[in-house]
């Protein structure tokens, strides 16, 4: 272990961002003590004046190399891989081995807010190089390490964006991050295995940090809590999960399901081709809602939401839909009897456009949806909920008006507070995907839901990330993450909304939160929708933010709606009569 001393100096100001980069070596600042592993990741520790150590910034490796005796970390020295922007974003390089002395190194720092890449080089004396940038704009920067005559090249994304308030209960706009599968052991956070703790943690910071207030999860199954049928139902995992949750300002919508094969249908336990979740025999279903429903009905309402299963119309249930629907009945009456004040949602329904489909998996999504309608009237349910992972596109479209639609009409079901509990876009296509997704969330949010879950939050893969998600598996971040961040802290606040217009060619909505307006401003993409024009209210100051919370410099009379979301800040309230707009169909 090496003790290094810190001096600062600026290298550089940049034309987009101002980037201000600090060297770390042989100076004045406190002494850093590090140890070096390729292996784990560890605490920081500074020595003050008076010989006292504190606690600093924790490692967070991000990308690491070992081969033939040469070992390196780099990351950043930070909980969660998100900064303020004009702050200082203090990143490290630890490295041991023969080959690396007398070697110089570059890293180089790039993102599309820069007007160019801009780099710095230091020699590897000791065992560690410690630096620092800033950058005062939104958006994802990436760091790269190349070392000299070695082939070694490491890189890993950071972002930038401010801490978001976390979002009032108004709205739950909630994520699915998989923390429980964390719990369980069926996933992890790469660069993070020194402990369960810091893994939860780096997950749930980062949740918070963006302003999220809820999240969906179910991987410390029934099969995880109750093996085997002689074994008392045991809840400590999903008690510290709740506890985590709660504890960084997240509502916990947990879905039930997933028996263990002993409570399987008897029927059922010889079949082979089976699907996700097998139907379990009543009597052991209806012991596991009580239990459930004893244990948890202390906790506040609102703080934890039962969620009876996931897409049954789908791939997610074996066994019939009227199996499902006698099940729904015996889980939703037992919750209420034994915790009167739960809050419990219906299934997640699959709800395919037209409720019909040649996929084997698929059940009468109407026969549920009559179920949820009449334990929603006699008190059991307080909502339903369905999923929707197409683009914001006519397929979007299509099944909102033929997929839940036609399932709402058909079964009477009202949106009373409807949940949408999971809803993403898959492409390598980043940019789109933020698009795509604040398109979503700012629609379900103007359509009388209480719930809208992005899909998906992280995946497990460093680098070859699955289209899906917002953060890789060491919770680098994309562009999603950063627009969604956005979205966040524009509309996260507000306790009411006024829609100007709401077509495919302009969606245009004021959202206020007691002291700003934020007028919300987008279309669906499609080559084939007209782009509408919002006229704005003539001698009203405002600030134009793209889609990632930049500022951004506008016409002062008109807006052109765009697919990237473009928001405009008030002060004080302002109201939807007070604009007027163009839909740009031929007349």
């Amino acid at each position: 272990m090496k003790t290094i001393k810190i001096s600062a100096f600026l290298i550089a100001v940049l034309l987009l961002g101002e980037l201000l980069f600090i060297s770390c070596k042989n100076g004045n600042m406190p002494a850093t003590e590090t140890s070096d592993s390729s292996e784990t990741d560890e605490l920081v520790s500074t020595t003050t004046e008076n010989n006292e150590v504190t606690p600093m910034s924790y490692r967070y490796k991000n990308a690491s190399f070992s081969q033939n005796g040469l070992r390196i970390n780099f990351g950043v020295l930070n909980e969660i891989n998100l900064f303020e922007p004009n702050t200082d974003i203090s990143f490290y390089v630890t490295y041991s081995g023969a080959q690396c002395k007398g070697k110089s190194a570059t890293i180089i720092i790039s993102g599309e807010e820069l007007s160019s890449s801009s780099t710095i080089r230091f020699d590897m004396d000791g065992d560690e190089y410690v630096g620092s940038f800033k950058a005062s704009r939104n958006g994802v920067y990436r760091l790269t390490l190349l070392v000299d005559d070695l082939d070694v090249n490491l890189s890993f994304r950071i972002g930038v964006v401010p801490r978001i308030k976390t979002a009032n209960d108004s709205f739950i706009f909630s994520c699915q991050p998989c923390v429980a599968r964390l719990y369980t052991h069926r996933a992890q956070v790469l660069g993070q295995t020194a402990s369960l703790e810091r893994q939860i943690n780096s997950v749930l910071s980062t949740i918070e940090y963006m302003g999220f207030n809820g999240i969906r999860e179910d991987a410390i199954y029934w099969m995880d809590m109750q093996p085997n049928q002689d074994d008392k139902l045991n809840l400590d995992l999903f008690d510290d999960l709740l506890k985590q949750a709660n504890a960084h300002n997240q509502a916990l919508i947990y879905i039930i399901g997933t028996p263990p094969f002993w409570a399987y249908k008897e029927e059922y336990k010889d079949d082979t081709d089976v699907c996700y979740n097998v139907c379990p025999e009543l009597e052991y279903w209806e012991e596991f809602c009580k239990e459930i429903a004893i244990h948890t009905r202390d906790v506040e309402r609102g703080k934890l939401i039962w969620q009876i299963w996931n897409e049954p119309d789908g791939e997610f249930f074996y066994g019939t839909a009227e199996e499902f629907c006698d099940r729904l009945v015996v889980g939703a009456r037992t919750i209420r009897k034994y915790d009167p004040d739960a809050y419990i949602i219906g299934p997640g329904l699959v709800a395919p456009t037209g409720l019909n489909s040649d996929w084997k998996w698929y059940k009468d999504t109407v026969i549920m949806a009559k179920t949820v309608k009449m334990l929603i009237d006699e008190g059991s349910l307080d909502t339903y909920a369905h999923h929707l992972h197409y683009p914001f596109n006519n397929d979007f479209f299509d099944y909102m008006a033929d997929g839940i639609g036609l399932a709402e009409r058909l079964s009477g079901l009202v949106n009373n507070g409807a949940f949408n509990t999971e809803s993403g876009v898959c492409s390598n296509d980043k940019q789109w995907c933020a698009e795509e997704n604040v398109a979503k969330a700012l629609y379900f949010r103007t359509k009388g839901y209480k719930d809208f879950t992005v899909f998906s939050f992280a995946d497990g893969s460093p680098d070859m990330e699955d289209g899906w998600s917002m953060f890789n598996g060491y919770l680098q971040p994309n562009k999603s993450a950063i627009a969604y961040a956005a979205l966040l802290n524009m509309v996260g606040q507000a306790t009411e909304y006024e829609v100007i217009a709401s077509d495919r060619a302009l969606f245009a909505t004021v959202f206020y939160d007691g002291e700003k307006s934020v007028v919300t401003v987008y279309y669906d993409g499609e080559e084939q929708t007209p782009r509408g024009e919002l006229f704005l209210p003539e001698g009203k100051s405002y600030k134009a933010y793209d889609l990632y919370g930049n500022k951004k410099r506008m016409s002062a009379s008109s807006v052109v709606a765009a697919s990237d979301c473009i928001y405009l800040v008030y002060e004080g309230k302002i109201s939807a009569s007070e604009f007027s707009y163009n839909l740009g169909y031929d007349s």
